[in-house]
């Protein structure tokens, strides 16, 4: 089995985009802006190069109860 990378969100606040975006920056992915729909699509692609060198991806939100619904959604 490869490396696992973790990803820990104490207290995230913000919206989709920003959940989004700062997901990617602990990964190491490049910065960017846009829409959630394309931040997804980068996060995946990320998570496919992440995968080609059989590391895992673990992410931890501290506090994910007092996210608002629809950044729960982004989640999910």
């Amino acid at each position: 089995p490869g490396d696992i990378r973790i990803v820990l969100l104490e207290n995230p606040h913000g919206s989709p985009a920003e959940l989004l975006r700062d997901i990617m920056r602990q990964l190491g992915a490049p910065a960017c802006d846009g829409l959630p729909g394309e931040l997804r699509g980068m996060l995946a692609g990320h998570l496919k190069r992440i995968g080609a060198c059989r590391e895992r991806c673990v992410v931890i939100l501290d506090e994910a109860q007092s996210l608002c619904d629809d950044v729960l959604e982004e989640v999910r």
